[in-house]
């Protein structure tokens, strides 16, 4: 028989992959729309598309936290602390240095920079507490 924390765990991962599965489809669409040149307003629409699945996001995470215990809450609260401010430091950083002369770089980075700082942090965490 699972325990509650298992069963939160297989929930979460069965929400997550719902998300990503929607935002794949929903990426796949825009795309397609969008190379086939959609016009006028409708291209706005195409763009912003794939974001309308990612706003499950929030809450699939939320719920996540909301069934760990207090030691694991914190591991998390630490590894997002962690990965906000060294995110925020790594593109605030970047964004000077791109007046020096380094290249822009998309917007779209700045989630894929905050995940993998917030990955060094939990990886950080999990070693403090282990």
């Amino acid at each position: 028989m699972k325990s509650d924390y298992e069963r939160s765990a297989a929930r979460y991962a069965v929400e997550l992959v719902v998300v990503l599965v929607l935002y794949a489809v929903a990426l796949a669409v825009s795309l397609r729309w969008l190379h086939a040149g959609v016009e006028g307003s409708l291209k706005y629409v195409a763009a912003l598309l794939p974001i309308v699945p990612v706003l499950g996001f929030p809450w699939v995470m939320l719920r996540y936290v909301r069934t760990r215990d207090e030691l694991q809450r914190r591991m998390q609260l630490e590894s997002v602390t962690f990965g906000f401010v060294a995110s925020a430091l790594a593109t605030f950083t970047y964004g000077f240095l791109q007046k020096a002369g380094l290249p822009e770089v998309s917007w779209m980075w700045v989630w894929t920079v905050m995940a993998v700082c917030w990955m060094v942090g939990h990886w950080f965490t999990w070693w403090r507490y282990r």
